[in-house]
Parts: C-alpha cells; structure tokens; sequence
C-alpha cells in the first residue's frame, strides 16, 4: 500500500522554494498540511487505498478528516509511549539529523542544545468520531510499517 508522509510533503515543498522553514511565508505549514490531504484525496477518490502517516494535531486534523469519513474505511493509529520517552526520542531525532531544523524550524532543539529542559505537549484525541487503535511504541520508536494495514 502506499504510504503518504506529511514530513515528506513539508521537505518537498521546502526544496521547490529553496528556502529554510525559517524563512518561509506564514502559512507555509498549513499549506503543507493543505497538499497532504489533497493528495489523499486525489488517491481515494480513484479507489486507491493508502496509508497516511503524520503528528496528529487534534485541533488541526479533526476537521481536515471529516470529508474523508464518507469516501474512505479510515482508521487512526496513535503510537503510544510514556512522554519522557517520547522527548528523548524527538530531540535525538533532531540532534541527528541537521536538516531537520532547516526543513521544520523546530526551535525546541536548539533549547535541548543549550542544556535546556523540554516538556511535551500532549495534544491528546479530546472529540473524534474516530476510535483510535493504539500501537505501543516503548522498545522500538515506530511499528514496522507493513504491519499497519494489519491491525
């Protein structure tokens, strides 16, 4: 099945401008966001099944998701891990990779950098229509993605 990441949308469009994310207009991420769920769209309406995979942001998706509800079978997994996990987990993955700031403009790193405490923000599933299907996510940071259509 294939796989539609909203990251990579982000850094797509990121390379067509040749700009940082720093120096992007404003609505640079809503419109990032905008042609990941057109993209799914343009699939689903042609009877393509697909899985999308992104940072879900409840107050951001839950509308964005509602015209799919009549066209698709759609199903949210949510990776579940214990929050101090899941910080460490994100400031290695910035630390890691240095692009990453030029793509996404994550200022929290270069707090992590100085030595600098970071919290998550819990954007918990608070209204949905959707049931989540929780994948634990403790020993290894991502389900291997065949396994999705599965679950």
């Amino acid at each position: 099945m294939p796989v539609i990441g909203r990251d990579q949308i982000k850094e797509g469009y990121v390379h067509t401008l040749g700009q940082s994310h720093n120096e992007l207009p404003e609505d640079a991420n809503r419109i990032a966001t905008d042609i990941f769920f057109d993209t799914l769209m343009g699939l689903i309406s042609k009877n393509v099944s697909v899985i999308a995979e992104a940072a879900f942001q409840h107050q951001i998706w839950s509308t964005m998701l509602e015209p799919f509800m009549s066209k698709a079978q759609v199903y949210l997994i949510l990776c579940k891990v214990d929050e101090n996990i899941a910080l460490k987990r994100f400031v290695q993955r910035e630390l890691d990779n240095p692009l990453r700031e030029y793509f996404y403009g994550d200022k929290d790193i270069d707090l992590a950098r100085k030595g600098l405490r970071l919290e998550m923000i819990n954007d918990l599933l608070t209204k949905s229509c959707l049931r989540p299907i929780y994948a634990y996510t403790r020993r290894r940071t991502y389900p291997k993605i065949d396994n999705i259509p599965y679950f």
